[in-house]
């Protein structure tokens, strides 16, 4: 991987240093199925038409994708892809329910319906009409995003 690389450092290929090699490969590992999304010009088109635009690959940010792939238990990966999926989860999100564990806590529940209202009620939503890169939320303020 290093020497890879090294070698687009050197042509000036943005975003490819050590590190980000090994998230792309997990990536690539966990989601094979990315290859259907790649751009025409690599061949993969007739992919990228069964894959259909209601895929899941397309639906969320890549950011989504990393933190993801890093839930290493399948089913519980699998949890948090349909919770962002169908309630909108924002990143910062994500992150927050991974880091409260609510996956094991509605395993653990015995009313898991008030669990997820009571969650989605409190959920910061990623806007799809307006996809900003880092969006700064300064929760120490108290302010809720809009």
């Amino acid at each position: 991987m290093e020497a890879v690389s090294k070698t687009l450092t050197i042509k000036k290929i943005s975003h490819c240093d050590r590190r980000a090699l090994y998230r792309y490969r997990a990536f690539y590992l966990t989601y094979p199925q990315i290859v259907g999304t790649l751009s025409p010009q690599f061949g993969l088109l007739p992919q990228l038409a069964r894959l259909g635009e209601d895929s899941p690959l397309l639906r969320l940010s890549y950011n989504h994708w990393e933190r993801l792939v890093a839930i290493t238990e399948p089913g519980k990966r699998r949890f948090y892809e349909e919770r962002c999926l169908q309630s909108g989860w924002s990143v910062r999100e994500l992150k927050r329910q991974v880091a409260s564990l609510y996956y094991e806590r509605t395993a653990l529940s015995t009313d898991k319906t008030t669990l997820q209202t009571r969650t989605e009620q409190n959920a910061e939503r990623q806007p799809l009409a307006l996809e900003i890169r880092d969006p700064y939320i300064f929760e120490f303020l108290g302010l809720k995003p809009a």
